[in-house]
């Protein structure tokens, strides 16, 4: 599985460098960023600049949220001021 994952990274990275605008983990677990280390050497440093990866701190990602997202645009539960029945 590993390996799989590997190929697709490298193959999405050759074939569609720019299709990524963000990338926001929230919440990830610490096996997550053990296997991120894995991936991260085979993605350009264009592509890391576009990856963050938040563990459970809500004080820490809620802030760096809001610095991409307009705060009424998410909901109170990641730190913004949208409403859940807004469509």
């Amino acid at each position: 599985a590993i390996d799989a994952t590997l190929e697709g990274v490298k193959r999405f990275e050759a074939n569609y460098p720019e299709i990524l605008k963000a990338s926001i983990g929230i919440n990830a677990p610490r096996i997550f960023a053990l296997m991120f280390g894995l991936i991260k050497p085979l993605l350009t440093p264009r592509t890391l600049e576009k990856v963050q990866i938040w563990g459970s701190n809500s004080n820490k990602w809620k802030v760096a949220l809001l610095k991409i997202i307009p705060a009424d645009q998410l909901l109170p539960a990641y730190g913004g001021t949208r409403s859940a029945n807004k469509a």
